[in-house]
């Protein structure tokens, strides 16, 4: 496989026959799963339906949606709230799709709306994947190992099939959209997924923002690899510690006492610890280049009519949902959700990252063990793909991992491209998927006592443990595995080991992996 210009690879053609074939059987396969959710016998139940009031609002939406002649849309005789508005795209076309089809509006009838959209996007999404790993020449096995990482996670395979009356599929789906568009410099697809971001997941517009005002150049986005002095990272550290310590000791100080999270105190040193050296350190090794620091190479870089229409396309955006939703902005729901990221962040120590591993799957454990080697990959795509990853990190130190669901594409090229890179073979392939089979817990029962609980119950010494559990709550407590500061120190204690050991396994199943060329993978990540 030789080497072409500014680190692509051109794969050779038998690997390129096979992976035009990939291209068609990995969607297919995509669908295939979205199906198997869908059908599933185990749903919520009716009891839970409405306890969350996302699901509510969305139901609301598409039962009572109603517009008027001068364009406002009223939601039960009233005006929407903002942050209804800039989630409300998929409840809409659920709304006309149903209309269109002829499907009387029953809450039966929504939920299989919802779902039917899900597949339908999922299915997309595999398409673009593979389309992206085509035009980028990905090699069959990184387009492989990436779909892998991107769709068999407990979110796709279990949660959201499971609890299908959400919106957070659709993100995913035009994160990947934008994503494309970003690598293969096709803006348009930038902006269009941007604008429908705007009323579907609100951090679209940010991200597409960043990878408008600083796209993509393939001639261009190169960086040579100039690693910082030990005292500029030492700064670097100390800068990317200081608002997020004053923050959290700010929140720590003024939050109510009624307030529905609240970290474990005895742990709560350790917890602050946690986090804030996963922060630093992962801003250390993202921005460890020289020419990151340089103004000049930004402002080179900087795409002035992008940023020009970026502003247009705010204002713009402000207009129409203020008059939609009317005049008032919510601050302090915008205040509410950093509040949530940064407590949520502390509940117990590292929280944040086990909570991401039992969501989104493996590749949260291939994101943490190959960091420093996936973050030179991603200064080769460029400052706006640097950015939107620091961006990504933000959300990341908080435990609710569904806010990252847009962020999602951006790991998985990147895990794509590291496997090219290494050129990992068979073992790491079973690797990873032993890891998502075991993450993804499709194979768990919610509904009643869980078989796995009941397999458990046979040795007398886990029964103290097991006691503390509701198993008979509807749904289980099994539910809120991976569901973010939702969960409490005994669930905490059941999902630690079977994060850390999932962590562990992966780690020195690929570090002994050979490549292509009989080297171990760690001498390639160095």
């Amino acid at each position: 496989m030789r080497n072409d210009n500014f680190g692509e690879t051109v794969p050779p053609k038998t690997d390129a026959r096979f992976s035009r074939i990939l291209s068609y059987v990995i969607p297919f396969l995509v669908f295939v799963v979205a199906i198997a959710g869908t059908v599933s016998s185990e749903k919520l139940t009716q009891s839970q339906k409405f306890n969350n009031s996302d699901a509510a609002d969305f139901v609301s939406i598409v039962e009572r949606l109603h517009v008027l002649p001068n364009g406002r849309v009223l939601l039960n005789g009233r005006k929407l709230k903002l942050h209804q508005l800039q989630r409300i795209l998929p409840a809409v076309l659920v709304h006309y799709g149903l209309g269109l089809f002829g499907g009387a509006l029953t809450l039966r009838n929504i939920e299989w709306g919802f779902q039917a959209l899900q597949i339908g996007l999922l299915t997309l999404a595999g398409s673009i994947w593979c389309s992206q790993c085509l035009r980028l020449k990905i090699s069959w096995r990184g387009m492989v190992i990436g779909a892998i990482a991107l769709f068999s996670g407990y979110a796709l395979t279990k949660f959201f099939w499971y609890y299908p009356i959400l919106t957070d599929i659709p993100p995913l789906f035009l994160g990947m959209v934008m994503l494309y568009g970003y690598m293969l410099d096709k803006r348009p697809f930038v902006f269009g997924a941007m604008v429908l971001g705007s009323f579907t997941w609100p951090t679209l517009l940010y991200q597409g923002i960043i990878f408008l005002i600083f796209p993509r150049d393939p001639k261009r986005t190169f960086l040579i690899h100039s690693p910082l002095r030990p005292r500029t990272q030492l700064l670097l550290a100390l800068a990317a510690l200081v608002p997020i310590f004053l923050a959290l000791q700010w929140l720590l100080m003024n939050i109510p006492s009624n307030y529905r999270f609240h970290p474990f105190a005895p742990l709560l040193p350790y917890s602050i610890l946690v986090t804030l050296g996963f922060w630093a350190g992962g801003v250390v090794i993202l921005f460890n280049n020289a020419s990151l620091f340089r103004i000049r190479d930004w402002l080179q870089a900087t795409w002035w009519r992008g940023a020009a229409l970026c502003l247009v396309a705010v204002i713009l955006l402000s207009v129409v949902q203020n008059y939609v939703a009317g005049p008032r902005l919510e601050f302090n729901r915008t205040q509410a959700l950093w509040r949530n990221v940064l407590i949520s962040s502390i509940m117990v120590p590292g929280t944040f990252y086990v909570q991401h591993i039992l969501f989104y799957g493996p590749i949260m454990l291939l994101a943490v063990i190959f960091w420093k080697p996936i973050t030179t990959i991603a200064r080769q795509f460029g400052r706006g793909f640097v950015l939107n990853l620091l961006f990504g990190m933000v959300f990341a130190i908080g435990s609710e991992s569904r806010i990252l669901m847009a962020f999602i594409p951006m790991l998985a090229l990147l895990v794509a491209k590291l496997a090219e890179q290494l050129k990992w073979r068979f073992w790491a392939i079973a690797s990873i998927s032993i890891c998502a089979l075991i993450l993804m817990r499709s194979w768990l029962t919610l509904n009643g006592t869980p078989n796995l609980v009941v397999f458990l119950n046979q040795f007398p010494e886990l029964s103290p443990f097991l006691q503390r559990f509701n198993w008979n709550s509807d749904p289980n407590e099994m539910f809120l595995l991976g569901f973010g500061p939702w969960v409490g120190i005994n669930l905490y204690a059941l999902e630690l080991p079977v994060a850390l050991g999932t962590l562990l396994f992966l780690y020195v199943a690929l570090r002994h992996a050979p490549n292509t060329e009989g080297r171990a993978v760690s001498e390639n990540s160095k």
